[in-house]
């Protein structure tokens, strides 16, 4: 049976729905250049579409973006409030995802990596920033109280922390030590989370320690229980030791974090920040990213991490003294040259996506055999060869029995294109 019979026979009602469908969404080479072809071709559409043709339509728009992100939290989206929406705000979100010529454009927006343009805000545009935030709820919703970074979900199975302090910079307070902490340590433990991707919010990636905190704490160190009343040079010391172990163990949670961690950095990496992509798997920049131990500058030697991760990072001695002992700028083009950054990218947006779009590619492995992988490689980088080979002896004597081995195999061998479906773990 023809497709033209069913159309003329036996589903007639379909067929305007169809052609206004296909009419919608067809590209026409011939009519994309100065002008944007989406906005003419929004201006021309019909103004007495039928309202239950204009929602049909709108949901199958909102279902073929022609990328995952959008095809996701758009059809969602249309799903749980199109329905209800009055004309004013059907015509509103149709103006939305059909005038935007760059759908990576209407992502950003969303998840509020570009500002909004000044045409498109409105009550729509908010509903489905709001949305985007809470599309997955379950996954993210114990990342909710965060007060200085912020946890979203941009694909399955991969969490995005963003320092966000933009006022300050990105600079790290205790709160934001400590919430960097617990996160990493709640990341560590969700199952459904296989890969991390951690950016800053704002005109720069971190500016450091926020240092007048750090003086608001020292100041009031004289009345810390822990003194016993003291205020002598041993009671000083005692407190110093313990404000630096617990900043410390903040980036120790992002190396004890079983799930692989990529830094996409812009702007200022300064100090703190430094230590932060240290503690990190993999580091990518943008262009215009540049990079500073800059505790010798303020008096002090750095203490966080940079000094004990970053030479093995590098491994150029002669470099790493320099750069610790002289506080200078170091831009992103000689931090890839001599390792530090896996690439480079023209701008911040297309540098996050990176991140993201690697981050994806990890989590659709087998979260065993990364998991694993990370844990080896940090061991390996403590311990001599020898070490390394006998941990990997009695690691794999008990994940060679996983269900992943199995899955991942079978899906090599029948040379499978679909992603093999990992349990969580």
């Amino acid at each position: 049976m023809s497709i033209k019979y069913i159309f003329n026979n036996r589903q007639k009602s379909i067929v305007p729905l169809f052609q206004t469908i296909i009419r919608s969404c067809y590209f026409y080479p011939t009519d994309t250049g100065e002008g944007n072809f989406e906005k003419k071709h929004f201006a021309n559409r019909s103004k007495n579409e039928p309202l239950p043709q204009k929602k049909a339509r709108l949901i199958y728009q909102s279902r073929k973006r022609g990328m995952l992100e959008n095809d996701l939290l758009l059809s969602t989206f249309a799903d749980k409030y199109l329905a209800s929406m009055s004309q004013e705000e059907l015509d509103m979100y149709d103006r939305l995802i059909n005038t935007v010529s760059n759908d990576w454009d209407l992502y950003y927006w969303a998840v509020g990596t570009k500002e909004i343009p000044e045409e498109y805000r409105n009550s729509i545009m908010d509903k489905f920033s709001q949305h985007v935030k809470n599309v997955n709820p379950a996954y993210t919703s114990r990342y909710a109280d965060y007060e200085h970074i912020q946890v979203t979900a941009p694909h399955d199975h991969i969490l995005h922390v963003e320092l966000n302090r933009p006022d300050k910079r990105n600079a790290i307070n205790r709160d934001m030590f400590r919430e960097i902490s617990e996160c990493f340590s709640d990341i560590g433990a969700d199952q459904q989370c296989r890969a991390v991707v951690i950016s800053g919010a704002g005109k720069m990636f971190c500016s450091g320690i926020d240092y007048m905190d750090m003086l608001e704490q020292m100041t009031s160190m004289h009345s810390s229980s822990d003194a016993g009343g003291r205020e002598d040079v041993a009671a000083r010391a005692k407190y110093i030791r313990k404000t630096i172990v617990l900043l410390q163990n903040s980036f120790n949670s992002i190396v004890k974090c079983p799930k692989p961690v990529i830094a996409a950095i812009h702007s200022g990496c300064i100090g703190a920040g430094v230590d932060l992509i240290s503690a990190v798997d993999i580091r990518y920049a943008s262009k215009d990213a540049y990079f500073s131990i800059r505790e010798v500058a303020v008096g002090l030697a750095a203490d966080l991490g940079t000094l004990q991760r970053m030479p093995k990072l590098i491994g150029n001695d002669s470099v790493m003294r320099e750069l610790a002992y002289t506080a200078r700028d170091m831009q992103a083009d000689e931090a890839k040259e001599i390792g530090l950054l896996g690439k480079v990218f023209n701008d911040p947006n297309s540098c996050v996506q990176g991140a993201i779009d690697v981050a994806r590619i990890i989590a659709s492995r087998s979260p065993v055999a990364v998991q694993g992988t990370k844990v080896a490689l940090n061991y390996s980088r403590d311990h001599s060869e020898k070490d390394g080979l006998e941990f990997m002896q009695i690691w794999n004597m008990c994940m060679l029995q996983s269900e992943d081995f199995i899955i991942a195999s079978s899906s090599q061998a029948s040379k499978s294109t679909e992603e093999p479906p990992f349990a969580d773990f």
